[in-house]
Formats: C-alpha cells, structure tokens, sequence
C-alpha cells in the first residue's frame, strides 16, 4: 500500500509575535454580545433573538 501522508510541522514559533484575532473582530463579538438576548418562556423558535 503506497503511503501518501503530510508530514506534521513542528517548527517553534517563538520569535513571532502572538497571533491575535483582529480588532473588527473583536468589536464585532463584543456587539453580538450586548445584543443577544435569550427569553426561555418565548416558543423555541423565537427565544433567541438580536436586538440592534
């Protein structure tokens, strides 16, 4: 059986800076979150929902 494999990179990433999300990123999920809100008492199909 002919073995068709992708090798596993192990170099050290120590000189690079640590990779972080984008701020838009960010700001986007800090949004979301103030906006989302969960009514459980509300049918299942509308007890979530985005209040902008």
């Amino acid at each position: 059986m002919e073995k068709n494999s992708t090798h596993v990179l192990t170099t050290l990433r120590s000189n690079k800076a640590k990779e972080m999300p984008r701020k838009s990123t960010i700001e986007f999920l800090k949004q979301f979150a103030r906006a989302y809100s969960y009514n459980s008492q509300m049918p299942a199909n509308l007890g979530s929902f985005i209040a902008n």
